[in-house]
């Protein structure tokens, strides 16, 4: 539930419905077609980790065949593109917050995000991963119903 829910973002409800109101629904054909590289990107990494004889993280990976300075160079790009992502994920949810609640600024909403997230890290693990389970959740019955909503609007559509 938790894998599943970490791909859903809130850059997936914003970032699509920008995309699907000015491209159409051709978004989702290119959104086939990028999962499908994505899927052999995936593939091919995973016959790197396989191959590998000791367990390491990306670092480790890219440190025999590019040497140290690039394997460290990854590390920090990885870690500066979550840290990145974080602040992504935080403005989409307080975008979306903004909606019923207009007369509060957005950056407040950012803060408040950013400190919730802080604050349930500095607890048990358990209490982090019980909080992800349940917020994976909702996103993924968010999806879901809107898939559902979706083909009833369509239905309705041809049987009209």
């Amino acid at each position: 539930m938790i894998a599943l829910g970490g791909a859903i973002g809130a850059g997936l409800f914003k970032g699509s419905s920008s995309a699907i109101a000015a491209a159409g629904p051709s978004v989702l054909i290119a959104y086939f077609i990028g999962g499908i590289v994505l899927y052999f990107v995936m593939k091919s990494l995973e016959k790197l980790v396989l191959s590998s004889k000791e367990p390491h993280g990306l670092s480790g990976l890219v440190q025999p065949y590019l040497g140290n300075h690039t394997a460290d160079f990854t590390d920090w790009v990885y870690w500066s593109m979550w840290m990145i992502n974080i602040i992504a994920e935080a403005v989409a949810a307080a975008s979306f917050l903004q909606i019923w609640f207009a007369n509060v600024p957005t950056w407040f909403f950012v803060l408040i995000i950013a400190l919730l997230t802080s604050l349930i890290n500095l607890f048990s693990v358990a209490l982090f991963a019980e909080t992800e389970y349940w917020l994976a959740f909702i996103k993924i019955s968010v999806v879901i119903l809107l898939i559902i909503f979706g083909v009833f609007l369509v239905a309705k559509q041809i049987f009209d």
